[in-house]
């Protein structure tokens, strides 16, 4: 994915890190990029989502070589509307939500969903 050829037409971009992540010196060299704009994912990380400034569609860059330590994980999501991103962290029990849209997110935590609809 990093300085490859894919490139995403979404509106936009958002980072969720696992609970504790601590690679904050890695993601200062990767970079969400669109056109000639370029957001590190240390910003990212502190903003959850930007949204892209122009029409040109996302890339993910990074200097050479990308060092990424795997051992902590983060979820990288592309998405088209405003985002709803409900992070779920391992102490939670349930979530309930009313919008029709939503993002449940869980780096690292292997979380199990099930739907109630009432």
């Amino acid at each position: 994915m990093i300085n490859s050829v894919l490139e995403e037409s979404t509106r936009f971009v958002c980072l969720v890190p696992q609970d504790g992540y601590t690679g904050l010196n890695q993601l200062e060299k990767i970079f969400a990029q669109t056109d000639k704009v370029s957001t590190s994912f240390a910003i990212l990380l502190s903003a959850q989502c930007i949204e892209r400034p122009n029409e040109s569609p996302w890339r993910i860059v990074a200097g050479l070589p990308v060092d990424l330590d795997c051992t902590q994980e983060f979820s990288l999501i592309f998405t088209s509307s405003q985002p709803n991103i409900n992070v779920i962290r391992e102490q939670a029990n349930s979530y309930s939500v009313s919008d029709e849209e939503a993002i449940f997110v869980s780096s690292a935590t292997g979380m199990e969903l099930n739907t109630f609809v009432s």
